[in-house]
């Protein structure tokens, strides 16, 4: 029940700051839809960090911190520097398919054989009728 209340807490924090950060951004920096997601990442940066401090027993390793990093960095460069949202969403896309296949190997292919898995069961119920 403790866990459950301090968990709500947590969770009722986020979603402050993240009313507070999308009013800022859009309000008093850009009145534009970008600064939403800007201060989205912004606000689960900081879940992040709150997330990391509060559950010690669950640790990421180097390799899939700094695929967060650069995934972040990716995003603002894809958002803000590339005109283009096709363009940008695809160069975002495959930058962070490239970075998680360098860094995080085996979770990648897992990842994969999970959905070609999830594919094959969607379409023997669309083509078999099973």
């Amino acid at each position: 029940q403790g866990r459950q209340k301090k968990y709500l807490s947590q969770i009722i924090i986020i979603l402050i700051i993240a009313i507070l950060l999308n009013f800022i951004s859009f309000y008093f920096i850009k009145r534009r839809k970008e600064s939403f997601a800007f201060a989205s990442l912004i606000t689960a940066v900081i879940w992040f960090i709150m997330c990391f401090v509060e559950f010690k027993n669950i640790r990421g390793n180097n390799n899939e911190l700094i695929l967060l990093i650069v995934s972040a960095i990716l995003f603002l460069v894809a958002g803000i520097y590339i005109e283009n949202a096709f363009v940008g969403f695809a160069m975002y896309t495959v930058g962070v398919i490239v970075i998680s296949f360098l860094l995080c190997k085996k979770s990648f292919i897992d990842f994969i054989n999970v959905g070609l898995g999830f594919f094959n069961k969607i379409m023997n119920v669309f083509v078999k009728g099973k």
